[in-house]
């Protein structure tokens, strides 16, 4: 899989965030058309997919969706790319009720 990113990457000249988001959005996407509308855990791992599972909650909050997140691993571990994502996860999460149609919530488990 990391081949296929690199020429996506290095060919395509598609970054790293974009794949990010499209993966996130198109789980979300799933997610809502699998189960519907309302509560949502989001398990986030330290593999490549992580950030795509930090792209996600946005769009299931923005679906009126109330997420929470839970982290596989400190965020000092995470890469910069990926560490944004987390840092926006964070800000939906602090915005008041008003803000966006649900809330996300950030959790961390141990190793």
């Amino acid at each position: 899989m990391r081949h296929v990113d690199e020429v996506i990457i290095d060919k395509l000249h598609i970054t790293l965030p974009q794949m990010m988001e499209n993966a996130g959005r198109s789980l979300a996407r799933l997610v809502i058309e699998l189960f519907g509308l309302g509560d949502v855990t989001v398990f986030v791992g330290a593999g490549g997919n992580g950030g795509g599972g930090l792209v996600a909650p946005r769009h299931l909050a923005n679906a009126g969706m109330n997420v929470s997140v839970i982290l596989s691993r400190e965020q000092s571990e995470f890469s910069p790319v990926r560490y944004n994502q987390l840092d926006i996860v964070r800000r939906i999460g602090d915005h008041d009720a008003g803000a966006t149609q649900g809330r996300t919530r950030q959790h961390r488990t141990g190793r």
